[in-house]
């Protein structure tokens, strides 16, 4: 029996319980992180829509020092979860937000665009001793939905970009775009070596977000603004 064919009742619990923002089912103990990618894999690929690409995660040294890591992890994109600047969306308790850089590639990985992108992510364990790097993979980094800003032109010099998020008038989180794996550029790199890694074949426009700049901020109400400078801006509403 196959990795595939043991945990199938998972993958189809993991499956519904994602798309519907539910409690997760209990994951298992010794996943090596080498299986839990398998498991994401196969999960993510019953999502409804697609995929629409990949996202990083765990990338301060920080956090990977708490899970035992020497380097960030890798997770899913959802087709459903793209939403556009200026949306409006439900309340729901649990959500987090994250500052990111978005970067669409063609299929050989090679930047074409990028621009502003922030991830809502949403994570409800059945209990928290599943709380470990093998399975915050096998459950997809808690990837829910992404909204992106404009396209620009692809550049790879960040040493000077930073993000403001405000709510409401009020500074949320401000930080470098470098904090995460050093920037978008180093982020790209190392995201299209861990496709590589995989196996996994790339296509042309999919999308990269490069991971987390400065800290998780709450999705509470209010009219939000994350700011890029040059590189562009995203405002959306909770209500």
């Amino acid at each position: 029996m196959t990795l595939i064919e043991h945990h199938q009742t998972l993958i189809q619990q993991l499956d519904i319980s994602v798309a519907k923002r539910e409690k997760l089912p209990r994951l298992p103990e010794n996943l090596s992180l080498d299986e839990a990618y398998e498991i994401q894999a196969a999960f993510t690929q019953m999502a409804d829509g697609g995929l629409a690409g990949f996202k990083a995660g765990v990338t301060t040294p920080s956090l990977q020092a708490y899970f035992g890591l020497d380097g960030p992890l890798m997770g899913r994109l959802f087709n459903r979860g793209c939403l556009s600047g200026h949306c409006e969306l439900p309340y729901i308790s649990g959500v987090s937000i994250e500052c990111e850089m978005g970067i669409v590639i063609d299929k050989q990985g090679v930047p074409k665009a990028m621009m502003p992108a922030i991830e809502l992510v949403y994570l409800h364990l059945a209990d928290p001793s599943d709380m470990n790097a093998s399975n915050l993979v096998a459950s997809n980094l808690a990837a829910d939905r992404f909204i992106v800003g404009d396209a620009i032109t692809w550049r790879d010099n960040f040493e000077q970009a930073e993000v403001r998020l405000s709510k409401n008038g009020e500074l949320l989180n401000q930080a470098a775009l470098t904090e995460a794996i050093g920037g978008p550029a180093p982020a790209l790199k190392w995201m299209i070596d861990q496709t590589q890694k995989l196996g996994i074949t790339l296509e042309d426009d999919m999308l990269l977000m490069t991971g987390t700049c400065g800290g998780v901020v709450a999705a509470e109400q209010g009219n939000y603004v994350a700011d890029y400078g040059d590189l562009g801006s995203i405002s959306f509403t909770i209500s």
